[in-house]
């Protein structure tokens, strides 16, 4: 607890069959939905009161029923959820996440991919 984090400090568990993750242990420096790499757009406001809990749970073979609930007496009155399903996308593709300032290799890198794709070749 003596550890504040610009992220918290998740920890989880299962409540039968959903994830739970449970994250405290915020410093009142961030925004729950910040934009860092802009700089321009600051999210919601946070303390170091704040508590999110998060539930994962598997509706079917291809759907995830993702719920958020955000609680922080310093900022809010009450606590409040958003609720969204995750759907299986087999197409999707992620990507590591970089600071890529001054990374003059990564238009080459770019620029390859490009080729190979304009070549058909993925």
């Amino acid at each position: 607890a003596g550890i504040k984090q610009w992220n918290g400090e998740p920890r989880g568990h299962w409540e039968g069959e959903t994830l739970v993750v449970e994250s405290t242990n915020y410093n009142n420096k961030g925004s729950i939905a910040t934009s860092a790499a802009t700089g321009r757009i600051r999210g919601i406001p946070q303390s170091e009161a704040l508590r999110v809990v998060e539930r994962f749970t598997r509706t079917d073979a291809n759907t995830i029923d993702y719920r958020v609930t955000i609680e922080d007496p310093k900022v809010y009155s009450k606590p409040w959820t958003v609720a969204l399903p995750l759907n299986r996308d087999d197409t999707y593709q992620m990507f590591e996440y970089s600071c890529n300032e001054g990374n003059y290799a990564m238009r080459n890198s770019l620029s390859f991919g490009r080729k190979r794709d304009a070549e058909g070749d993925k």
